[in-house]
């Protein structure tokens, strides 16, 4: 048994704490120290990449500005090229107030009368000064008589200038096709 306290220190308690209070405090101090040279060496370690991050930054930021800068003005051409189209069709559609709608015409052209004759098909073609307009008028007639009554009704309309209708279509006595080409403003 008197090997079992083999560790047990013989000095007095106060120099015991005293000497258990010295030991920590170096021990506090070596890890301090220990922890300050960590830093230390963390932070010269972090010096290089910081600078070559903040230089990339730099350089991304001033590339982004060039590729706004060329954005910018490749948005004013596109945009100064959708302007220029934008006056032309309006243009256009300011001269178009002055044509005839198609409709109107067709309307009016049917409107004369027509016993004994179908038509199969109708083409416009709005009138552009100094040309007149023309429409080509497709069908059939029941006999040659209906069709010299069209013929001189289409030539009676105010709005109408020319009537051309071949001399071949009046070979026939019945059921005659035919096409007549009229000209003039197509505004009743």
């Amino acid at each position: 048994m008197a090997f079992r306290n083999w560790r047990t220190n013989l000095l007095p308690l106060p120099r015991i704490r005293a000497m258990r209070r010295a030991y920590f405090v170096r021990l506090a101090t070596i890890a301090l120290l220990g922890g300050a040279v960590l830093v230390t060496v963390h932070g010269f370690l972090s010096a290089p990449a910081y600078l070559y991050l903040s230089r990339e930054a730099t350089s991304q930021r001033q590339e982004l500005e060039s590729l706004n800068a060329q954005l910018s003005r490749q948005r004013i051409g596109e945009t100064n090229a959708r302007l220029k189209a934008l006056n032309e069709n309006t243009a256009f559609l300011a001269g178009l107030e002055g044509v005839p709608m198609a409709s109107a015409a067709i309307r009016a052209v049917l409107g004369i009368p027509h016993e004994g004759i179908t038509i199969s098909s109708v083409s416009y073609t709005a009138p552009q000064p100094p040309k007149p307009g023309t429409m080509a008028l497709s069908g059939t007639a029941a006999t040659r008589n209906a069709l010299q009554q069209y013929q001189r009704a289409l030539e009676a309309a105010p709005f109408i200038t020319g009537v051309n209708l071949p001399v071949e279509a009046y070979a026939k006595e019945t059921d005659i096709a035919f096409t007549v080409t009229l000209t003039g403003t197509a505004t009743p």
